[in-house]
């Protein structure tokens, strides 16, 4: 990047706040959790299948979740379900161009694939923050 800077700051970002990252796309749950590292998050996982998902939750503190919709042909929403019992805020990713989101979670926020990080960043804010609008 020959005399450009990458911008990181990304503040106030998400200091101080645990995210649940689950992707199945290794690439992508690399990138993601380095963007929420960058803005001052902390990541937990990333999980790259709902079974993996539903073992990190089991003990660990979840300040938000960012969840890929479709897990190799497995739909997240039984672990959201699971999320969601624990009050936990959601923020769906998904490369799909109509995805089928159950009634339930029809008012949390979704970012498409591909995205940015400061796409990534702002929506997990506003998600945190109860503004559940779609980015």
């Amino acid at each position: 990047m020959d005399g450009e800077e990458l911008n990181t700051d990304l503040s106030p970002g998400l200091r101080g706040l645990s995210i649940l990252v689950v992707e199945d796309e290794p690439m992508i749950a690399i990138d993601t959790a380095c963007m929420i590292v960058r803005a001052g998050g902390t990541v937990v996982g990333p999980a790259h299948s709902l079974d993996e998902a539903f073992e990190t939750i089991a003990d660990a503190r979840i300040d938000g979740a960012l969840l890929d919709i479709n897990l190799r042909n497995q739909k997240v929403f039984s672990l959201a379900e699971r999320l969601a019992e624990r009050d936990v805020p959601i923020l769906f990713m998904t490369g799909e161009i109509w995805p089928v989101i159950p009634e339930r979670f029809a008012g949390c926020a979704r970012v498409g694939k591909p995205t940015t990080e400061a796409k990534i960043v702002a929506a997990l804010r506003q998600t945190l923050s109860g503004n559940r609008a779609v980015a």
